[in-house]
């Protein structure tokens, strides 16, 4: 019996100095370096945008050629949904507000073009403050998004019926199954990394990356 005690003692003495170091490291520890942090991640290599024409919220045409020349971070979200498009609309307007002293642009594009308006997407980004000039929100052919999102990047995005989402007009609708990435696109219209919206370590190198991408 002593002996299980001593032992057990020592386990715990260990933890608890394994505790404080990892207490007293700083919070945000640097990654590894990039050799050359434009250089696409491996199970990215070879994706990128397709040609494509969607509507701003400003009713405005966008397709693949304004993206060229920019580094920008895409996702894909729609304004009725209650499950992870809060936190991930969230998470992008902190990193928007993180990065706001570098050129690095934000697009989100809608997953629900029949409730998704243009109208709607310009009440919504003016609810969460979002800079026009820097992020842009797109709606329009359901086929064009799935082209993006499932046939180019290899998302899954399929209307799920067995998950129905309530409106505040009483009607329902059902969930849209879509991407809870953020989306790293090149200046070439490339794909550079996929980030998981929901991990802050992830969207500490995606903030860290986007910095000495788009460093002078």
């Amino acid at each position: 019996m002593r002996a299980r005690i001593t032992a057990a003692s020592a386990l715990v003495v260990l933890a608890v100095i394994a505790g404080i170091y990892l207490f007293i490291l700083p919070a945000r520890r640097p990654g590894p370096p990039l050799a050359d942090p434009a250089l696409p991640d491996e199970n990215v290599a070879g994706l990128t945008i397709p040609d494509f024409t969607l509507t701003t919220q400003d009713d405005r045409p966008f397709a693949r050629e304004n993206l060229l020349g920019h580094y920008t971070v895409l996702c894909f979200i729609f304004t009725n949904c209650p499950f992870i498009c809060p936190a991930m609309t969230l998470n992008m307007a902190a990193l928007a507000d993180d990065l706001k002293d570098t050129p690095a642009r934000f697009l989100s594009i809608s997953v629900d073009p029949i409730h998704d308006t243009t109208a709607r997407l310009r009440e919504h980004a003016r609810k969460i403050a979002a800079d026009p000039a820097r992020w842009t929100f797109l709606t329009g052919d359901f086929a064009v998004v799935r082209s993006i999102a499932r046939d180019a990047l290899g998302f899954d995005l399929e209307p799920d019926p067995n998950t129905p989402i309530t409106l505040p007009d009483g009607s329902s609708m059902s969930n849209i199954r879509h991407p809870g990435h953020f989306i790293l696109v090149g200046t070439r219209g490339e794909v550079i990394a996929f980030y998981r919206s929901s991990e802050p370590e992830q969207l500490r190198l995606l903030a860290a990356r986007l910095r000495s991408l788009t460093k002078p």
